[in-house]
């Protein structure tokens, strides 16, 4: 399925090429490509999304001085590597190495997740974000936890959302916790 789909459109579906790579290009791109990124042209492709998966992929083009359509690609599949060892160590950690192994197994073989990889949407990083910091949370370590959730705020929108309900969480939960989440939150807003 993901090596069809992505044969089928290379340049990932419509939010890939619409929103994620169109940033990336006015990000990677020299001076006078980024003073076009305020056009009000560009309303339709929400300018207000956050730009970490544009910005790395923006970079990557830059660094590799060209724009060719196997950064998105690569970022993409990274992520949903990361998404399965993140799934598949972090339930080892929490429930045991054969519930870990399942889970991973359970979340390589789904075929919603298959099609997102190809379509290269931010949704395979903001996942990878999302469960991480959840599960390190569970796991008692929420500094790391805290920088994994504002990882997952600069990758989209949905993540801004996740952020603040686990900043709420912490503070109901693991009030004693607060700080060190906190002070993982600031460090990708430092950065």
């Amino acid at each position: 399925v993901m090596f069809t789909t992505y044969a089928v459109n290379p340049a990932g579906d419509w939010d890939a090429w619409s929103i994620w790579s169109l940033r990336a290009k006015i990000l990677g791109g020299d001076a006078a490509l980024s003073s076009r990124a305020w056009s009000p042209m560009l309303s339709g492709t929400h300018p207000e999304y956050p730009l970490l998966v544009s910005g790395f992929i923006g970079r990557c083009w830059a660094y590799g001085g060209d724009t060719s359509l196997f950064a998105p690609e690569v970022v993409s599949y990274l992520f949903w590597i990361a998404l399965l060892a993140v799934a598949g160590s972090g339930m080892a950690q929490v429930r045991g190495g054969v519930m870990g192994l399942v889970f991973a197994l359970i979340l390589s073989t789904s075929p919603i997740l298959l099609q997102q990889v190809p379509a290269q949407y931010a949704d395979i990083p903001l996942a990878a974000y999302c469960l991480a910091s959840l599960l390190l949370l569970l796991q008692k370590e929420p500094l790391w936890a805290g920088v994994l959730a504002g990882l997952a705020g600069f990758t989209k929108d949905e993540g801004i959302v996740f952020f603040v309900a686990m900043s709420l969480a912490v503070d109901l939960f693991e009030r004693t916790e607060i700080k060190k989440f906190a002070a993982g939150l600031a460090t990708p807003a430092l950065v």
